[in-house]
Parts: C-alpha cells; structure tokens; sequence
C-alpha cells in the first residue's frame, strides 16, 4: 500500500484534533505545547501500520521531549520488532532508537539497558545513549562502561563513539582510564569523541572541586 493511502485512516483521525495535515510526512515537524494531543494518536496507530513510510514518519513524529515518557514503551517495542536483513533495517532501527533516547525516562531504564548491552542489534542500538546520559538510574554510568568495554571488540564505531560521548557529558570520573585508551583508536571520529569527552569530563571535576571549596568555607564562616 502506498503512502497517501496507508496514512489516510490516520491523518483523517489527527485532523480531527487540529493536526496540520500539509504537516504530515514533514520529518521536521516542530511540535509546540498545543501538539501533545496528537501524541496519544500517533502512539495508538504506530503498531497498526504496515507501511514503513508512515510508520517512519509516526516515530519521527515522536521523537519529541514533549512525548516524554509516553512514548518511550511503545517505540521500545517498536524496536523489538524491527527484524531482518534488508539494507534498510538498521537505519530503522537507528531512527527508533534516536526517538527512544529523546522520549525515555527511568520507568523503562531495565529495557533499554538489555537493547543497549546486546550486540545482535548492531550499531543501530548506539542512537540510545541519551537516554543514559540523562538517566539518574545509579546503574546507568555502569551500562555505559560495560557496553564501551566490550565495544572495542567490535567493528561498530558508532557504538564506541556515542558511549563515549555520554559517559563524557555525564563527568563521568570512573570513566577516565578505559576512555583514554580510545584516543588511539583507528576512527578519527572516536579518537576526537575521546579527547572531547575527557576534556568535558576534566571541566566537571573541577567545578565539582570548586563547588566543594566553597560550600567547606561557607560551612567554616558559620561555626565562627
């Protein structure tokens, strides 16, 4: 079924609620607060289309902070159901991926931990990470040291790129040692992600020092 007509059902039910319609397949669609009535439709039709244009489209769509959390479960197992081995799977994926890190928060943290740990999802699953660099789960900053020690056994370096890059905006410290060893990687791409992120990582230890001179002094001028 072609595009126009798959999407029919469900562009007739969001313009009910005043979705723009000439707006629809427009990947870049900005949504504003209005918007969030649409997400509850979209969310409701992703597993009902067959067309993998409308569904693209429905995740991009999603990939919205204003559809956070509620769109995290269900584009989680969109993810699950991306199968095969056609060209176009990983960058599926990926695309589902992406919207799950922007919509994701803690309530789904055990699930997208076991997606991001298994390598059978390939370089698609690396498009998780902001999910982690975000979370307060205390066991994130160990999903993303586990999942960047075992990367260096792989050929993807998507997967070592990106973990780096949210251990480094996490001012992640237990990340120091394993993430040097990445700044003589092959991937030009790794090696600046490498030195980006412990630079990142240097500047939040030291506000965090500073911050911790502060409040000690602050404490010692009220006991005088």
């Amino acid at each position: 079924m072609k595009f126009d007509a798959a999407a029919a059902p469900l562009k007739a039910e969001l313009a009910t609620v005043g979705f723009p319609i000439e707006g629809f397949g427009n990947t870049w669609f900005n949504f504003r607060p209005e918007h969030k009535v649409f997400i509850p439709i979209l969310i409701r039709w992703l597993p009902r289309i067959e067309n993998r244009g409308v569904r693209e489209t429905i995740v991009r769509l999603l990939t919205d902070r204003r559809a956070r959390p509620l769109a995290a479960r269900p584009l989680v197992e969109e993810f699950k159901r991306i199968q095969g081995s056609e060209s176009w799977v990983p960058y599926y994926k990926a695309t589902v991926a992406g919207a799950v890190g922007v919509v994701a928060d803690d309530s789904v943290f055990d699930e997208i931990a076991a997606l991001f740990s298994d390598r059978r999802h390939g370089w698609s699953r690396a498009w998780l990470y902001p999910a982690f660099q975000r979370s307060r789960d205390p066991r994130a900053e160990h999903v993303l040291l586990k999942v960047l020690e075992s990367s260096r056994e792989e050929s993807q370096a998507a997967i070592s790129k990106l973990t780096i890059r949210a251990l480094g905006n996490r001012g992640s410290s237990k990340a120091k040692k394993l993430i040097r060893e990445f700044l003589l990687h092959s991937e030009t791409d790794v090696r600046k992600e490498a030195g980006k992120s412990l630079d990142k990582i240097a500047r939040a230890e030291l506000k965090a020092a500073k911050k911790a001179t502060v409040g000690a002094t602050v404490l010692g001028v009220k006991r005088q």
